[in-house]
């Protein structure tokens, strides 16, 4: 795999790129804003009768770039599809335009502040213009993201409150931008549009949370009062991840070097410029958990080199009553997914077979009056269901949205389910059902099926393929 480290000429070509994904990351983050984030922060400051307290009354995004720094720019493997796989470290200090009113008083929000790894994919390449199918542009791992109030320090810069915020909008951001989901823009309507949207997982990383060491004790006066009972040591556990995709291990009571013999599993597209994410955590059955550290491990660097250890270190934005300290030891492997079930498993696991399921449009619908329907499409594999976007007021609408599925030893007697429905009134325009043991060695690429037999005119078009753990 090509690897080059690029400079200041390079940092202006990915902003160039990731200037055309502006307007969507504009839109995606004024919907975060005004149905995600404010919901939760007024039902926070309700007293069950007075509501409304909270509402963003101006949101615009100014013109600003990220900064870019540590370019890296490198190529898929042979066998993969063609693309070029660019990584940076972001940082993002806003010139936006945000005005809140909070209890009836009016303020700003300035400063918003995004820090974090990002990487934009140039999917698929191509020898005629525009020389790529999309864009693509994820983080690698959760963003840290910060910013402040004008004016309303007494009140919006409560500890409690501000992480409810920011919570909210980390929470969004997971589901839309943060791997393996991803914001992407088409350049091409000449190629097949799952290259240009979808992921294409390669293998599954096993990660094994081996132990922490060295953590502080409690302190303070509730600490010297648990010392009395021998109980000053915190009840860790630790929050594993691999972009939004996170995992935690058993709490280990009182104690500040603990031992776990978990493994936990994560696909991923390729190993170079991956990170695993380790949030260490104290228990706390009477109030919130207390973070006690975090370590972000780079996959290329360490896997299969055996245990390896990481400091613990603070993260912006997270309070604590700890000092920070500690060890935290992991150990990584690498299983490939391949086309045939049977492998040799390299490390202990439950998932058995990963399913993609690429919903590209469905067709010719009409509600029952002849007019435009809002149409959802629900995909599920056993109890396992995913809802897509709803596209409102089309007879003709287009997803390309991309379902992937974990699944375990029963995978073979399982079946696709595919619904169509009507988001109005909640009737189903059909379904088309496919079995998983179909699939295999025999991947399912862009086809049209009818939704029913009594209206074979309206139709779905999607795209399925099963993957499995093994060499």
């Amino acid at each position: 795999m090509g690897n080059s480290q690029s400079g200041d000429g390079d940092a202006g070509a990915v902003g160039d790129i990731l200037s055309q994904l502006s307007p969507r990351m504009g839109e995606m983050m004024t919907d975060t804003l005004n149905n995600e984030v404010e919901p939760v922060v007024d039902s926070a400051l309700s007293d069950g009768k007075r509501e409304h307290k909270f509402n963003f009354t101006k949101v615009e995004f100014g013109e600003k770039r990220p900064d870019l720094t540590n370019i890296k720019v490198h190529k898929a493997k042979d066998g993969v599809a063609k693309k070029i796989i660019m990584d940076f470290d972001l940082e993002y200090l806003g010139d936006s335009n945000i005005e809140v009113s909070l209890l009836g008083i009016r303020s700003g929000v300035r400063n918003i502040h995004i820090v974090g790894k990002g990487r934009v994919v140039l999917t698929p390449t191509m020898k005629s213009l525009p020389l790529v199918g999309g864009i693509q542009f994820f983080f690698l791992h959760i963003p840290n993201i910060d910013f402040e109030f004008e004016g309303l320090a007494n009140i919006a810069d409560l500890p409690i409150l501000k992480d409810k915020i920011r919570k909210s909008i980390e929470k969004d951001m997971c589901k839309k931008i943060v791997f393996p989901s991803r914001l992407v823009v088409p350049l091409s309507h000449s190629c097949d549009p799952s290259l240009i949207h979808c992921s294409d997982m390669t293998g599954l990383l096993g990660v094994k949370v081996c132990s922490v060491s060295n953590l502080p004790t409690k302190g303070g006066a509730r600490g010297g009062m648990r010392a009395v009972f021998g109980q000053a040591s915190p009840d860790p556990y630790c929050k594993v991840s691999v972009g939004s995709t996170k995992f935690r291990t058993s709490v280990v009571k009182n104690s500040t070097d603990a031992e776990w013999d978990e493994w936990f599993e994560f696909p991923l597209e390729v190993q170079r410029g991956s990170y695993v994410e380790l949030r260490v955590y104290d228990e706390d059955s009477l109030s919130r958990d207390e973070f006690m550290g975090r370590a972000l491990i780079k996959v290329d660097e360490h896997l299969g080199a055996g245990p390896m250890a990481a400091f613990l270190e603070p993260l912006d934005g997270k309070k604590t009553k700890y000092q920070i300290a500690g060890e935290v030891t992991v150990e990584m492997s690498w299983i490939p997914l391949v086309v045939s079930p049977g492998g040799a498993r390299l490390f202990p696991g439950t998932t058995e077979a990963v399913l993609t399921v690429f919903l590209y449009s469905a067709h010719n619908l009409m509600d029952a009056e002849g007019g435009a329907p809002n149409v959802g499409v629900a995909v599920a594999v056993g109890e396992d269901a995913r809802q897509s976007k709803v596209m409102d007021n089309s007879p003709q609408p287009e997803f390309m949205e991309e379902f992937l599925f974990m699944l375990g030893e029963d995978w073979a007697d399982k079946q696709i389910a595919v619904d169509v429905n009507n988001q109005t009134d909640g009737s189903s325009f059909g379904s088309v059902n496919i079995g998983l043991s179909d699939l295999v060695e025999n991947d399912m690429r862009r086809k049209l099926l009818s939704l029913s037999e009594d209206n074979p005119q309206q139709t779905i078009t999607l795209a399925a393929w099963i993957r499995f753990p093994g060499e």
